[in-house]
């Protein structure tokens, strides 16, 4: 086997300009260098890590500057914040040990979960154990009603939750089931203390609660109490 120097290599082989103890190729990122075989990827992993953080970065740091500009702080308070908690302030050696400090504390609370495949979650409602709405009660502002409710077999009011999605499944009579399943298609039919998740509608309330799932003026509300 020839022996080559730094010097002798033949075409296209060079020198690594990275570790400068293998032979490379000239790099196909466009920096005009030479990188050998464990270089080359070790630099694509490197790459790779560099545009992974740009697009788990941007939507978060787009949407906290939005929020936060519209609420009335100046751009150039976000700047210095972002320039305090990354150490962009400090001299070089400070601000790479706070960096480090910080990776090495994010990178623990953060790593990656170990998970489990969930089974297949099967729910069963009789329509007989779920409590029949009979009565309905228009919002009254001048009595402190801002919202209709609606009146059980048993008198328990109850007010239909804002932006929930709902199924209504019709029963044989006219009557129906009316089944709150989530949130924004996420479905949820966990039971919670004190909350019905779905009620028996007699055929007469129907219309009202049609109206009752689609209010023409959405308002605001905690919604976090029906929805874990």
């Amino acid at each position: 086997m020839t022996a080559f120097t730094d010097r002798t290599l033949p075409a296209p082989w060079e020198e690594c300009d990275v570790c400068g103890k293998a032979a490379g190729l000239p790099s196909t990122t466009g920096a005009h260098l030479t990188v050998c075989g464990p270089c080359a990827a070790q630099q694509a992993i490197v790459n790779a890590a560099e545009e992974s953080l740009k697009a788990l970065a941007a939507p978060v740091l787009g949407a906290w500057a939005a929020q936060w500009t519209a609420a009335g702080v100046p751009l150039d308070e976000l700047d210095a914040i972002t320039e305090h908690l990354s150490g962009a302030g400090m001299c070089g050696d400070y601000a790479q040990a706070y960096r480090l400090k910080a990776l090495r504390f994010l990178r623990r609370e953060y790593a990656a979960p170990v998970f489990e495949k969930s089974a297949p979650e099967r729910v069963t409602l009789n329509p007989e154990d779920l409590p029949t709405l009979t009565g309905y009660t228009l919002a009254d502002p001048a009595r402190g009603v801002l919202r209709p409710y609606f009146l059980d077999s048993e008198g328990t009011p109850h007010t239909f939750p804002l932006a929930c999605d709902a199924l209504t499944v019709a029963l044989p009579g006219g009557d129906a089931l009316l089944i709150f399943t989530g949130l924004h298609g996420a479905t949820d039919l966990h039971p919670v203390p004190g909350l019905a998740r779905a009620f028996r509608v007699v055929a007469a309330l129907l219309p009202q609660v049609c109206s009752a799932l689609n209010p023409a003026t959405q308002q605001s509300e905690d919604l976090m109490s029906f929805i874990p």
